[in-house]
C-alpha cells in the first residue's frame, strides 16, 4: 500500500509538473492551449484575407486589360496626330499657294491699270494740204511771168514754187513719221504690258493647278493612312478623323493611363503586404500543427497518468478490500500467540504504520 501510495504521489507530482492544468497560467498545458487558440485565432485573421488577395489579383488583371486596350487607344490618337499634323503642313502649303496667288492677283490689277494708263493717241497728224495752194499760185505766176517773158522773176518763181513744195512735202512726212513712232511706242509698251499680264495670269493659273493638286493629293494621303489606321487598329473606326483635337486626347489618355498604372501600384503594394502576411500564414501553421501536436501529446499523457491513477486507486482499494484484512487478521493471531494475548489485534495504518493495540494504548511501529 505504502507503494501504491508513493507511485500515485510521483505521478500526481509529475501530472503537476509537466502538464499541469488550464487554470495553471504558469503550467505547459495552459500555456500551449492558449498557443493553439492564440495561432488559430492569428490563422483565421490572415485566412480571411486571402479573398482579398483573390479580388487585388482580379482587379489588377481587369486594370492591366483596360490599360492594354487604352494604350492601343493612345496609339489609334498618336496615329491620328501624325497625320493631323501632315494635314496641317499641307494646309500651310496651300495656304502660302493662296496667299501667292492673291498677291498675283494684286500685281495683276496693278498690271491692269498699268495697261489702262497706256493711253492711245488717236489723233492723227494734220495734212497741209491748204499749204499747196501757195505754191500752186506761184506757178501760176511763174507760169504768167514766163508767158510775159520775164525770164528772171519766172525762174525764181519756178525755184520758189519747187522749194515750197519740197517744204510741204517734208513737214507732211515728218508728221506722218511722228505718229508712226508715237504708235509703234504704244504698241511696245502695251505689248510689254500685257506679256507681263500673261505671266502673271500664268503664274496665277499655276497657283491653281497647283493649289487643286495638294488638296486633291492631301485627301488621298489622308485617306490613305486613315484606312491603314483603320485596318490595324479595327477600333479606330468609332473615332471621327473630322475636326478631331487628337492632341487634347493624347493628353487625356495619356493621365487616364497614368492613373491606371499607379492603381496597380497601389494595387501591387497591398498584394506584396497580403501576401507577407501569407507568409506570416505558413508560419503560424507550422507553429500551430506543433503546437497541437504538443497539446495532444499533453492531453495523451494527461490521460495516461490519469488512467494509471486510477488503476493505483483502483489497485488499492482491492489490497485494501480483500488482502489487507487477511493480513492483520493473521498477523494478529500470531502476535497474540507470540505474546501470550497480551496483543491480541495487530493494524496497518495509511502510512503503513503497525499499529499493537493493548487495553490501554496503542505502540507504532515503523
Amino acid at each position: 500500500m505504502y507503494l501504491i501510495k508513493k507511485y500515485f504521489g510521483k505521478l500526481n507530482k509529475k501530472q503537476l509538473e509537466e502538464i499541469g492544468t488550464l487554470k495553471s497560467p504558469t503550467k505547459p498545458l495552459y500555456i500551449i492551449k492558449q498557443n493553439v487558440e492564440n495561432l488559430r485565432r492569428q490563422k483565421e485573421e490572415l485566412e480571411m484575407i486571402l479573398p482579398t488577395k483573390f479580388e487585388i489579383d482580379e482587379e489588377i488583371k481587369q486594370k492591366q486589360k483596360e490599360i492594354a486596350s487604352e494604350e492601343e487607344t493612345l496609339k489609334i490618337l498618336q496615329e491620328l496626330e501624325r497625320v493631323n499634323i501632315e494635314v496641317k503642313l499641307e494646309e500651310e502649303k496651300i495656304n502660302m499657294n493662296i496667299k501667292a496667288k492673291e498677291e498675283l492677283q494684286k500685281t495683276k490689277e496693278e498690271i491692269k491699270k498699268e495697261l489702262d494708263e497706256i493711253k492711245s493717241d488717236d489723233k492723227k497728224p494734220k495734212k497741209l494740204s491748204f499749204l499747196y495752194i501757195i505754191p500752186v499760185a506761184i506757178s501760176i505766176i511763174t507760169i504768167i511771168l514766163f508767158i510775159m517773158e520775164n525770164l528772171a522773176l519766172g525762174m525764181i518763181g519756178a525755184v520758189l514754187t519747187v522749194i515750197i513744195f519740197f517744204f510741204i512735202i517734208f513737214k507732211n512726212i515728218k508728221e506722218i513719221n511722228q505718229y508712226k513712232n508715237v504708235k509703234d511706242e504704244e504698241i511696245r509698251a502695251k505689248k510689254e504690258v500685257q506679256n507681263k499680264l500673261d505671266l502673271i495670269e500664268n503664274e496665277i493659273n499655276a497657283k491653281n493647278k497647283q493649289i487643286e493638286e495638294t488638296k486633291e493629293l492631301q485627301e488621298y494621303k489622308q485617306k490613305m493612312k486613315k484606312d491603314a489606321i483603320i485596318s490595324k487598329y479595327p477600333k479606330a473606326n468609332k473615332f471621327k478623323f473630322e475636326n478631331f483635337d487628337s492632341r487634347s486626347n493624347i493628353l487625356e489618355e495619356q493621365n487616364y493611363i497614368n492613373e491606371l498604372k499607379l492603381s496597380i501600384a497601389q494595387k501591387e503594394l497591398t498584394k506584396k503586404q497580403i501576401t507577407e502576411s501569407l507568409e506570416t500564414l505558413v508560419e503560424i501553421e507550422e507553429k500551430l500543427k506543433i503546437n497541437e501536436e504538443n497539446l495532444k501529446e499533453l492531453i495523451e499523457n494527461d490521460e495516461i497518468i490519469n488512467i494509471a491513477k486510477e488503476a493505483l486507486v483502483i489497485a488499492y482499494n482491492e489490497m485494501k478490500e480483500s488482502i489487507t484484512p487477511k493480513f492483520t487478521e493473521n498477523l494478529s493471531n500470531s502476535i497474540s500467540t507470540i505474546t501470550s494475548g497480551k496483543y491480541k489485534k495487530v493494524k496497518v495504518n495509511e502510512e503503513n504504520e503497525i499499529i499493537l493495540e493493548t487495553e490501554n494504548r496503542k505502540l507504532y511501529y515503523s
